[in-house]
């Protein structure tokens, strides 16, 4: 999806947290400057290496924790990040692992649209 500064001002006007990464030719100082203060989290300009781009994008989802929801809905369940309960139809389960990240029931939500009965 390519965004304009326009496009990622309103974006962000809209109060859409998600974090943006700009990928662009465009490398120069002020083009720099300009996509961050329209909203971008990070700017990275070619060429660029491809181990880079994945530790960028690693760090942007760890900065994306801290303005997580505190709860979010998977279908049924439902999983409180704060408690890290999970909750199907009202009743909460018993975890068999003694933690479960808020990076892994992100994950899963975007991977999977609902859960099976």
């Amino acid at each position: 999806m390519i965004v304009d500064q326009a496009s990622l001002n309103e974006l962000r006007g809209d109060g859409t947290t998600a974090p943006v990464l700009i990928l662009t030719a465009r490398g120069d100082l002020d083009d720099r400057i300009a996509g961050l203060d329209a909203g971008a989290d990070d700017y990275l300009a070619k060429p660029f290496a491809l181990g880079e781009l994945e530790a960028r994008v690693r760090a942007l989802l760890r900065r994306g924790s801290d303005a997580a929801p505190q709860q979010m809905q998977i279908g049924r369940l439902v999983y409180e990040s704060t408690t890290r309960r999970a909750i199907v139809d009202g009743d909460h389960l018993r975890a068999r692992r003694a933690c479960l990240s808020d990076n892994e029931v992100r994950r899963s939500s975007t991977s999977r649209s609902s859960i099976s009965p």
